[in-house]
């Protein structure tokens, strides 16, 4: 039976084309009862000629409408669009809500069965994904799993050839298909090197000959990667990785005010390669956070994006501060007033904060636990207080920083974890 489906027009006069371009949510609601629509239980009527000319001449026989003097509706046979028309109407919705538009129209279903395209830009849409080249249903499904993460499975991955003893904050990440470790603390001095190793069972570890001049051996700086993780990761020639502060002596003794970028290169033999490129002075501070705000969220002031570094220890003393490093110029600015002015942020150190994009379409980043214990007390791991305060920094555009507590009931992170956003979603681990 052919499938019709209805659409209310709230101003009257506007044409047929208005129906492709409603309000996301509008059309949700109305494609969301297709499945129980069918050609007898929705009733057509005619066309009032004198006021719908112009969609009587654009849609012929397969329009019908009925003008009241507070909307016009009108029905459309879905399997008489054209590829375009539907992919319009499809664009309004999720992937997800898609299947049951499907189970009315073989058109539809043959479209989201051989469109890349269209998935493309379901991706895009929903999860920010751009530069994807194989995209279809499969990767979508991926996607909407990574993003409701129902399932979270141990396991112990085989190592024959790996680091040993190494602890004090090692920093661990991925990026073509290479896992990499940097800096720590190991068998009583410093763990400076550059380890990798391609992804592979067994893990094989091996030490990268790095070129340029680093910053001062530190442990419990921050580690942050620079690039934009709404994008997926592989289009970028190089990896640029910025570490900061630390602290230089043993028994969390002298914050380090060096910063340093380190540029990771992997060619097509999967050999590695990597250089100290730049490095500076930043107000020194140790177990603190360090995220990266992108160009496309940073704003016109920034054209390179920022990092924005907060809290930690500085002078051993817990810190409530936070500073802005411009990519473009790497000088540091001092925001302190932004965010020392807001009662619900306290001082803090060993937290997270992760850069996400909030339901309204900005982003934000959310601070996570962490603690108040430093020289005064016992220092960090030890000494204070676990903070079990969730927080969000907004005004990212122009670095318009404020900040305010989440509400609802959060559950207790404390201080020493680890949180990664799965890529592409808001899902934090």
């Amino acid at each position: 039976t052919p499938q019709y489906f209805a659409v209310n027009i709230s101003v009257c006069h506007k044409s047929i084309d208005s129906t492709f371009h409603m309000e996301r949510s509008r059309l949700r609601g109305v494609l969301g009862r297709l499945t129980c629509c069918s050609r007898r239980q929705l009733v057509i009527h005619h066309v009032h000629a004198s006021l719908m000319h112009d969609a009587s001449a654009h849609a012929g026989d397969n329009v019908r409408a009925s003008l009241t003097d507070a909307a016009t509706y009108v029905a459309l046979r879905l399997d008489s669009l054209s590829v375009e028309e539907l992919t319009s109407i499809l664009l309004c919705l999720r992937g997800s809500e898609t299947a049951s538009v499907a189970a009315c129209c073989q058109g539809i279903g043959r479209l989201l069965a051989g469109d890349t395209m269209i998935w493309n830009s379901f991706l895009r849409q929903e999860f920010h994904v751009e530069g994807v080249q194989q995209v279809n249903a499969t990767m979508y499904r991926t996607m909407c799993s990574r993003k409701r993460c129902r399932k979270i499975e141990w396991r112990r991955v085989p190592v024959s050839r790996g680091p040993r003893n190494l602890s004090a904050n090692p920093h661990m990440f991925c990026w073509r298909d290479h896992v990499f470790i940097l800096g720590g603390w190991s068998f009583g001095g410093y763990g400076h090197d550059l380890l990798a190793c391609k992804v592979v069972v067994p893990l094989e570890f091996y030490v990268v000959n790095v070129s340029g001049s680093p910053p001062p051996d530190s442990y419990h700086a921050a580690l942050t990667l620079l690039r934009d993780e709404t994008i997926e990761a592989g289009s970028a020639d190089a990896l640029h990785v910025l570490v900061t502060g630390g602290y230089i002596f043993n028994g969390h003794h002298q914050e380090s005010n060096r910063y340093g970028i380190l540029e990771i290169k992997v060619d097509r033999d999967d050999e590695v390669q990597a250089r100290w490129t730049n490095g500076g002075v930043i107000p020194a501070r140790a177990n603190h956070s360090a995220t990266f705000v992108p160009p496309s969220i940073a704003g016109d002031t920034f054209p390179k994006g920022y990092v924005l570094l907060l809290g930690g220890i500085q002078a051993h003393s817990t810190s409530r501060s936070a500073d802005i490093l411009d990519l473009s110029t790497f000088d540091s600015h001092r925001y302190s007033s932004a965010l020392s002015s807001q009662d619900a942020w306290s001082a803090r150190n060993s937290h997270s904060a992760t850069l996400v994009r909030q339901d309204d379409g900005t982003h934000a980043i959310l601070v996570l636990g962490g603690g108040t214990g430093d020289g005064h007390n016992g220092n960090s791991p030890r000494g204070g207080r676990d903070c079990d305060e969730v927080n969000w920094v907004c005004g990212l555009e122009n670095a318009s920083l404020q900040i305010h507590q989440a509400s609802g009931h959060e559950p207790s992170i404390g201080r020493g974890h680890i949180a990664c956003r799965l890529p592409c979603t808001n899902t934090i681990l």
